[in-house]
């Protein structure tokens, strides 16, 4: 497998920019790598957030019987009260960042092979 193929797999299957460190492009990956970890965290704390509201609410509804109802409508409440638009904008966001990161890794790897397989072409024999 080319360099191309496996820093375009290393950014779109694990994480962007991973692919660019495997080609020893640290800045440039991390440059990708960075802002999604940041979004990942965020959103993975405002699921912790969520968990957490479930579970004290839970708590309180147990002792008087536990009604479906009531708690999906605590947790819709608790949607509501969050401003999740800056996630729809974020994600898009990431989307993108994932996708150019995918591109960028395959031209690079594919310029890195293309150097190899010329450096091996012009060697002595």
């Amino acid at each position: 497998m080319n360099y191309g193929i496996k820093s375009a797999l290393l950014s779109g299957l694990i994480i962007p920019g991973l692919g660019q460190i495997y080609l020893k492009y640290y800045i440039r990956g991390l440059l990708y790598a960075i802002p999604t970890l940041v979004y990942f965290t965020i959103v993975f704390y405002k699921i912790y957030l969520l968990i957490a509201m479930i579970i004290e609410k839970f708590g309180r509804i147990a002792h008087y019987g536990i009604d479906i109802a009531v708690l999906e409508k605590e947790i819709e409440i608790f949607i509501q009260t969050q401003n999740l638009y800056l996630y729809h904008y974020l994600f898009y966001l990431i989307t993108i960042i994932w996708l150019v990161s995918i591109i960028d890794g395959y031209y690079l790897g594919k310029q890195k092979s293309i150097l190899e397989k010329n450096q091996d072409n012009q060697q002595p024999l």
